[in-house]
């Protein structure tokens, strides 16, 4: 009777299963203490064990306290979810490989860069965002650690990555700026070829609204300026922002030519050349007379940074346009009596660690060279009384 009752525990029954017969067992013990006859008495306890039945059952150790009390369906579902967990190694794998994953868009060196550089023509040219943003990521691991490869297919890479830029989903269009960036900046003047295309997609992005892009740019403008050969980046520069009708994109085009100017320095900016006097002094009048004040801040800072040049003034005569050359030299007495100026709006971050140390300088020298002329003329008049 024992080893019979522990085999129908082991069922798993419902809640209400179980309180319908706990209501049934009641019953029939309340007509086991009413009836009388003790063979009706004793047919009943066969029926339904009673609680003195029970205690006797439990006072047995080969039966109920070898019963496990937890519910058997709960057992179950434990072993099913070990039983899953060891059919199904990923779990572990992919804790473990998340945790030692490498980010993907840190360029890193390549075992074999000969099929690499095949294997980011094949994702470029894929549909699937997620593969062009794989393949510019492949690319700049061959620009920083495998730059002879990529010099074989540098024209082709080039009008790739380009083409990327102008993407219209801004993280692809991010993935190639920074491309761009490091092509510049491990390429250097291979880079030269084809640069008016390289810029003037770049350029062409610093016009949008999304803040994250224009960043972008400003970094790769910027080691763009400070890697290729100044004279190709000059004339890029011109054409691709100088008649540009985003003011964004001109004031981006202004900072950089600035930062140009400065690299090449007075002596070669108006040296005369062909190709650089001509065409960088009338797009720095061009700039200074600009109706965005930030685009003219620019404009301005150049013309000061010029005019420490004994040449200045009769290369403004020779290569500023006629009608803007009053308005040009009276920007310069400006210059010379108030200093550059400041900048209102709030730039981007590249933008204030370009010149926000500068505009103090350039201030001081204007506002100190005014103040020795004020003296002298002082000086001068005390003379003659």
């Amino acid at each position: 009777m024992c080893i019979s009752y522990t085999a129908q525990v082991k069922v798993a029954i419902s809640k209400s299963a179980r309180d319908k017969m706990r209501q049934k067992r009641e019953h029939s013990l309340k007509e086991l203490v009413d009836v009388k006859d003790p063979g009706r008495r004793e047919r009943l306890s066969h029926t339904d064990p009673g609680p003195v039945a029970r205690e006797s059952w439990r006072s047995r150790p080969d039966c109920l306290e070898n019963v496990d009390s937890r519910p058997p369906a709960l057992k179950r579902t434990s072993s099913l979810k070990k039983s899953s967990a060891q059919r199904s190694p990923y779990r572990d794998r992919s804790s473990v490989s998340r945790s030692s994953d490498i980010d993907p868009s840190v360029p890193r060196e390549l075992t074999r860069p000969d099929l690499s550089i095949t294997e980011v023509f094949k994702l470029l040219s894929d549909d699937d965002w997620e593969k062009k943003i794989e393949g510019l990521n492949l690319a700049r691991s061959l620009c920083v650690f495998h730059s002879d490869v990529v010099l074989e297919k540098l024209h082709e890479l080039k009008i790739a990555v380009t083409q990327e830029v102008k993407n219209l989903r801004s993280s692809v269009s991010r993935a190639a700026i920074g491309c761009l960036g490091d092509m510049f900046t491990h390429l250097k003047k291979n880079m030269d070829h084809e640069l008016d295309n390289c810029v003037r997609a770049l350029l062409h992005k610093a016009g949008e609204s999304n803040i994250f892009i224009r960043e972008d740019v400003d970094k790769a403008l910027d080691v763009m300026v400070q890697n290729v050969t100044p004279v190709r980046a000059l004339a890029a520069l011109i054409n691709g922002g100088l008649s540009h009708l985003n003011t964004a994109v001109k004031k981006c085009t202004a900072l950089h030519m600035s930062d140009l100017v400065e690299r090449m320095g007075p002596g070669w900016i108006l040296s005369g050349i062909k190709d650089i006097t001509d065409r960088s002094l009338p797009a720095i009048a061009k700039f200074a007379q600009d109706g965005s004040q930030e685009t003219r801040f620019f404009g301005r800072k150049m013309l000061h940074y010029l005019m420490s040049h004994p040449e200045f003034d009769k290369m403004l005569e020779k290569y500023i346009p006629t009608k803007d050359l009053p308005y040009i030299r009276d920007v310069v007495k400006q210059i010379q009596v108030k200093g550059v100026g400041e900048i209102h709006e709030t730039p981007s971050a590249r933008g204030r660690r370009s010149y926000h140390g500068s505009v103090g300088s350039l201030r001081a020298s204007s506002v100190s060279q005014n103040t020795h002329n004020t003296l002298d003329s002082v000086l001068q008049r005390d003379q003659r009384s």
